[in-house]
């Protein structure tokens, strides 16, 4: 998949094994309105949930989001 853009990699908001109430925790003060206009793919090893929750956070900013676990082509969501 050709990335374009910025990359927000879920599994560098907390490595190892995601529990959900941490990994949000973690985020509470993540800046999201840096991927205002921006086209940005979100990737990484995680659970359903977690992409569920970063991409509805960027996709009010950003210009395009590709959603991706990196083992196959990305999905263009917005």
């Amino acid at each position: 998949m050709a990335e374009t853009g910025v990359k927000f990699d879920l599994g560098e908001v907390l490595p190892g094994l995601l529990q959900e109430a941490p990994f949000k925790q973690a985020l509470e003060g993540h800046d999201w309105t840096q991927y205002r206009g921006q086209d940005v793919t979100l990737t990484g090893c995680a659970p359903l949930w977690a992409y569920v929750y970063v991409a509805s956070r960027i996709a009010q900013h950003a210009a395009g989001l590709v959603v991706t676990d990196g083992s196959e082509e990305g999905v263009r969501v917005k």
